[in-house]
């Protein structure tokens, strides 16, 4: 069946009766709509969001009766405002329950906005617990579908489920394919990887560029990757509708529109990279007298001057764009949109873009955060795989780990019974908590906010995400058995990521990808449609002080390894009324101005410096070297070191409590000793010497 075949079949899915005649065009054995009547045996929980249900195809052989072998599917309607996972779960667990046996196809859309959007929804059946205690657990995999403008991945999922096998078992069989994440990743993988090493080769500096090949090539590499990254973001609020044409619309395919905007009223004098600088530079960090003078049509200006205010340091000058590349109108075309995007669509134009992460048991069919993280580190451990060591963990590993090391805090600093907090940790309900008196769920409660937490070797951010979904979850139940609302899921998600996450990389492209995550992260809990009013207060908080570059594992003053040295008892250098200072500057942050934050953050790293050249001066007794590197602080560039007690001077000084991290939770780079190299070209040359130190 040919992609237009279906999108076309898509467009006439307008109503109850265009459902069935989707479902024929695709060849599946349907019926007339059949109301099911056993929905009236689900929970209330489940009825009062469901509007309609309806049996669409019953594909079953005549000779057989075994409901096991039927494969069904269902066309459900929902009286909420929006299509979310957690109500497909609240309809389909009781169902499952209910109905154990067969496979299905649910296909969700709004009884409020008839249509314009479906959920094909695939649950997997996984068997939990053994005898009385057997039950069935979902794993639900979702393709989330615009019906009028369709993905071409979409498409291509739709496409491969078409023409079925007469079996139901065989039918199933081509649905577990066609529903699979991981092949998603992999296309996407491909694609990505030959789009960011064409545009690499392709960049046309605009100054002279290193004389070290290697330094070029992470130059033109780090440029494009950050690149890659601020469209991305632009296609994921689009995805929000936070994006407009100059008459205030929303559009989805709101990068396809400026392309097409650039393709009419293109210059000799403009380039469209010049157009993504001005958006990207001006219209997210409201410089709104610099968009009023730049060369853009009307329409354009009046779309950028809508958008929000997101700040959060992805958008502001960073190094990579200092680094002097232009991106040629070419590249554009031929990788990332098309020449004609409705007609052949590049990457950014072929997939889907969600801002709502999959989570072990709920996954969509799109290229959401979680999927970017795992590209990012396959990408650079091709290039870096024999000296780094990096390795992707899968968020089931992730979130095993996370929710494991969360209990053991709690029941090391509570004293409480580690059975029932693992049960809680484990699986957050009112149930879980029956077992705690309320002052020991204020306790939980207050010992959870408190919590900090540390991946010293971030990567792309999986563990701290994997973190805060589980304190969200924990904190969530708390309010519920406690007898009050549950929290604003954004504020809650913002506070913990500035009061309780931390992270350290050795590599720039790993802080830069785990704060994308964590800006992701937020942007998925605020509400979709309108795009948020122009205020002072950006969107996403700053993230520089709580994401660091810098080596966790070696600190080391030129040729002088030494261990963590600051704390009270430790070599007694007077910086610390100076550290003192600097956490009450980082508090400061969150108040100030956004026309002095850049000011206030130039403040923090000065200081910082400063009490980096006192230690300086301290360890090293040849003067010249001395001199040396404080010459290199004083003139801003990079040396070898990462003072976590000056990095986070929060955690280590703290005014009441215990200094350092709780949790310390990280998959480091495996790399055999033999192999141990350098991770930056500032590390110490005998790197593993330096370690064994």
């Amino acid at each position: 069946m040919e992609l237009r075949d279906i999108h076309q079949a898509l467009n006439d899915y307008k109503d109850l009766g265009g459902a069935k005649k989707f479902f024929q065009a695709l060849r599946y054995p349907t019926i007339d709509p059949l109301p099911v009547p056993e929905i009236e045996q689900l929970p209330e929980s489940a009825k009062k969001i469901i509007h309609s249900c309806h049996l669409i195809s019953d594909c079953r052989p005549p000779q057989l009766f075994e409901e096991e072998v039927q494969f069904r599917i269902y066309h459900i309607e929902l009286k909420t405002d929006k299509l979310r996972r957690t109500d497909f779960r609240y309809v389909l667990e009781p169902f499952y329950r209910r109905f154990p046996q067969g496979n299905n196809l649910f296909v969700f859309t709004l009884s409020q906005q008839p249509y314009r959007e479906l959920a094909f929804v695939s649950p997997q059946r996984l068997l939990k617990g053994r005898g009385k205690d057997e039950r069935i657990s979902l794993h639900l995999r979702t393709l989330r579908v615009l019906r009028e403008e369709p993905y071409r991945t979409d498409l291509e999922i739709l496409q491969e489920i078409a023409n079925p096998p007469l079996d139901p078992q065989a039918i199933w069989e081509r649905h577990e394919s066609a529903f699979n994440i991981e092949r998603v990743t992999e296309r996407f993988f491909g694609d990505y990887r030959s789009a960011l090493h064409t545009m690499v080769d392709c960049l046309r500096p605009t100054k002279k560029e290193p004389h070290d090949g290697k330094q070029r090539h992470s130059n033109r590499f780090s440029y494009a990757q950050l690149l890659l990254n601020r469209l991305m973001v632009c296609y994921f609020l689009a995805r929000k509708g936070w994006l407009v044409d100059g008459t205030g619309k929303p559009i989805r395919r709101y990068m396809r529109w400026l392309w097409k905007q650039y393709q009419q009223n293109r210059t000799n004098q403009t380039s469209f990279h010049q157009w993504l600088t001005i958006l990207f530079r001006d219209a997210f960090n409201m410089e709104l007298g610099r968009l009023t003078s730049a060369p853009i049509p009307d329409e354009v200006r009046h779309s950028f001057q809508t958008v929000p205010y997101l700040n959060g340091g992805l958008f502001a000058e960073l190094e990579p764009d200092t680094f002097g590349y232009e991106v040629p109108d070419e590249v554009f075309a031929e990788l990332l949109f098309g020449h004609d995007p409705d007609r052949d669509p590049k990457l950014l134009e072929k997939y889907n873009f969600t801002v709502d992460e999959s989570r072990p048991f709920d996954e969509e069919m799109a290229v959401d955060p979680e999927m970017l993280g795992k590209v990012y580190e396959s990408l650079i451990a091709e290039e870096e795989r024999g000296e780094g060591g990096i390795f992707y963990t899968p968020r089931l590993e992730v979130d095993l780990m996370c929710r494991l090391s969360i209990a053991e805090y709690l029941h090391e600093r509570l004293r409480l019974s580690r059975d029932k907090v693992l049960e809680f940790v484990f699986s957050p309900s009112e149930e879980t908590l029956r077992p705690f008196s309320p002052a020991e769920q204020k306790t939980i409660e207050k010992a959870l906010k408190e919590c900090k937490i540390v991946d010293p070797a971030v990567g792309s951010g999986s563990f701290l995400i994997g973190a805060l979904n589980v304190l969200c979850e924990l904190l969530d139940a708390l309010a519920i058995s406690l007898g009050r609302k549950r929290y604003d899921r954004y504020m809650l998600k913002r506070q913990l990521i500035l009061n309780n996450l931390y992270g350290v990389d050795v590599k720039d492209w790993a802080v830069r990808v785990c704060e994308l995550r964590l800006f992701l992260s937020l942007l998925v809990e605020l509400p979709d449609g309108t795009p948020p009013q122009k205020s002072n207060e950006p969107i996403l908080p700053n993230l520089d002080f709580r994401i660091r570059a810098g080596d966790s594992i070696i600190q080391e003053v030129p040729h002088i390894p030494h261990p963590i040295v600051l704390r009270k008892g430790g070599i007694g250098l007077p910086i610390h009324k100076t550290l003192r200072r600097l956490i009450e500057k980082k508090r400061g942050l969150e108040k100030t101005p956004p026309t002095r934050l850049a000011e206030k953050e130039k403040e923090i790293f000065n200081e910082e410096r400063k009490i980096i050249a006192k230690i300086l001066d301290h360890y090293i007794q040849d003067e010249q070297e001395a001199l040396r590197q404080k010459e290199k602080l004083e003139r801003g560039e990079p040396i070898p070191l990462f003072f976590w007690e000056v990095a986070f001077p929060e955690v280590f000084f703290p005014e009441d409590g215990e200094p350092g991290f709780d949790i310390v939770l990280a998959n480091p780079p495996y790399v055999r000793q033999e192999r141990i190299e350098p991770p930056t070209p500032l590390s110490p040359k005998n790197y593993k010497a330096a370690i064994q130190h």
